[in-house]
């Protein structure tokens, strides 16, 4: 288990980001692998 992670996604609003990370990130936290996690979300304007 990694316990309180720092993430920072490049290009939130993508759709990368919508279609896989945050879908990956989710299932990671809700099964307990990733612990506490904060994650911080880049774009450009």
């Amino acid at each position: 288990m990694i316990k309180d992670p720092t993430i920072v996604i490049m290009g939130t609003t993508g759709d990368l980001a919508k279609l896989k990370l945050i879908p990956a990130l989710s299932a990671l936290i809700r099964t307990g692998q990733i612990a506490d996690p904060v994650i911080i979300g880049t774009a450009s304007s």
